[in-house]
């Protein structure tokens, strides 16, 4: 993540978690709007003749596992990092990236000059 993505998500958590408390936590995420299919079904379309075009998919998010913030007191107490009404902070796509295998270390490598 570029420093003025967690600069940003800062400035987020503080008025939207620590002064507005419309939310308890934050966390990084990108915002998916991919066709998805589980277990030989459509999730979050019809793949009929009422085919949704992409850009009107339902907003779905893809943690990043790039920042998560939340207060030590709920961490602590409920023991996990995230409550259960998290800010979803959108991040660039190649902010996103996870290195999970070798493609994607590879593709890591080729976009670190670029970005």
């Amino acid at each position: 993540m570029k420093p003025e993505e967690y600069f940003q998500a800062f400035h987020i958590f503080l008025e939207q978690v620590c002064i507005k408390k419309e939310y308890d936590s934050l966390v990084s995420v990108n915002r998916l709007k991919d066709y998805l299919w589980q277990h030989g079904s459509p999730l979050n379309y019809q793949a009929n003749r009422n085919h949704t075009i992409s850009q009107e998919l339902p907003e779905l998010f893809r943690v990043t596992n790039g920042l998560y913030m939340r207060d030590r007191e709920s961490t602590l107490c409920e023991g996990y990092f995230l409550g259960s009404k998290p800010f979803m902070h959108v991040v660039s796509k190649i902010s996103g990236i996870d290195i999970d295998d070798e493609q994607d270390y590879s593709m890591a490598l080729a976009l670190k000059d670029v970005y």
